[in-house]
């Protein structure tokens, strides 16, 4: 199977979007919004991990 993930990078600003092309939502289910949410949740911490203190 292919790795489709996207290198998060610190001191970079990302925009994330509800919508796909036109007004098509992103999201179907509630399920799908909160599976988005937890899976970028632990993106992040994992960032926060190897980010500098200051």
């Amino acid at each position: 199977m292919q790795n489709n993930e996207i290198p998060l990078f610190p001191d970079h600003v990302y925009h994330i979007y509800t919508h796909a092309n036109g007004k098509e939502n992103l999201f179907v289910t509630t399920e799908n919004y909160l599976y988005f949410l937890k899976d970028m949740l632990i993106s992040l911490s994992q960032l926060q991990r190897l980010m500098p203190t200051v």
